[in-house]
């Protein structure tokens, strides 16, 4: 998909007119406020074949956080709203590494914002300002498995993505997991205006506008089968003229600059009445060599991932295989593959395990094990 072609003044217009044509009554009553948020902590073991060392670590599968959110009726059917959510969280498992000693670097507390949109909601649909998830995230990562808390799609770079692999012997290499294994999900937080329509029996569509010419489209749905449950996704994303942290001009000199261009994604989970259910993700990027860059563009990147589990009461399993194509250069692959449980304690309140390998193609690099056991709990 090229962005040049859309027509975003469209878009706006539409918006526009649906915002005129719901009037405000005038005796809405003030904001609703809410304060919610969670704490999500892991004992990690690592080892990648030259060291191994324990810690506690912020699970960023799904972060520590605090948010605040508002909404109120205007009338006609109509609602505004806004969300402000922060994520505060110190030496957390997206960003740790083994210190010249082969242990844990104990971090200090981070604090980014994560949300800070406003939202006007009517019978023609949704419409969202400002930063917020784009409209295809988390589209290659539909998972009804009950164990996303440890394991998902994405969740091998938010567990040991910043892990070097080690070779068996002295020698210090700067490959990482990440730089090998990675899923291609839509656009995260970013600044934009999106728009969803209604939910209807046949699902929903949805579409994002963002900074620096960054166009998302997705579609999601779900229905009950039987005792069963099928929910399904589907996004495409055009970047334009985004990286993700690397350059933007000069050559394919990074893995970030080269990632950030076109991408496509599906996914989909069905949940048997008895609890045995499926989850299947495929995502793709193409990295185009036009944007801000001099090199010849990197190959096709994918990601297959595929979980089977069960899931009954309070208790879910499942085993996850994953494999990743062209993701850290034209030649490299990778696999990951993931032992899971969560027990459900309370409403508020879960405990996770998990058993975690990832390996390259790469002969020279030892493979990169991990153990995690934690909670999360959750207010509202």
């Amino acid at each position: 998909m090229a962005n040049k072609h859309l027509k975003p003044s469209l878009l706006t217009s539409a918006v526009a007119a649906g915002l005129v044509a719901v009037p405000m009554s005038a005796s809405a009553q003030d904001l609703n406020l809410k304060i919610s948020g969670q704490i999500n902590k892991t004992f990690a073991i690592i080892d990648n074949g030259d060291s191994d060392a324990w810690g506690v670590l912020d699970n960023i599968n799904s972060g520590s956080r605090f948010r605040f959110t508002g909404s109120q009726d205007v009338g006609n059917g109509a609602k505004m709203g806004g969300v402000w959510e922060w994520q505060w969280s110190n030496s957390s498992t997206s960003g740790n590494t083994f210190n010249s000693a082969g242990e844990f670097s104990e971090r200090s507390a981070s604090l980014g914002d994560r949300k800070t949109e406003l939202y006007y909601q009517a019978g023609w649909g949704k419409v969202s300002l400002g930063k917020g998830d784009g409209a295809a995230n988390g589209t290659a990562e539909v998972d009804l498995s009950g164990t996303t808390t440890i394991d998902y799609a994405g969740g091998n770079q938010c567990i040991i993505g910043s892990i070097t692999y080690g070779t068996g012997s002295s020698t210090v290499t700067t490959v990482t997991v990440g730089t090998t294994y990675s899923e291609f999900d839509g656009e995260s937080r970013n600044t934009r205006v999106r728009y969803d329509t209604p939910k209807m029996g046949w699902g929903g569509i949805a579409v994002s506008l963002g900074n620096q010419g960054l166009v998302e489209l997705a579609y999601r749905g779900s229905w009950s089968i039987g005792n069963g449950k099928l929910a399904v996704a589907a996004g495409a994303t055009d970047t334009g003229d985004r990286t993700n942290g690397g350059p933007t001009g000069g050559t394919f000199t990074t893995t970030e600059d080269s990632e950030n261009r076109e991408r496509a994604m599906v996914s989909a989970s069905y949940l048997m009445g008895m609890g045995l259910n499926f989850t299947l993700s495929y995502s793709t990027n193409e990295p185009e060599a036009g944007i801000g860059a001099t090199g010849p563009s990197p190959l096709k990147q994918s990601l297959t991932y595929f979980k089977v589990g069960w899931k009954k009461g309070k208790h879910a399993f499942s085993l996850s295989l994953g494999e990743a194509k062209n993701r850290g250069s034209t030649t490299t692959d990778a696999t990951s593959t993931t032992l899971a449980y969560n027990f459900k304690a309370a409403k508020f309140a879960e405990m996770y395990a998990g058993y975690r390998v990832s390996d390259s193609d790469i002969s020279t690099l030892s493979k990169v094990t991990s153990i995690n056991l934690g909670s999360r709990i959750k207010w509202k």
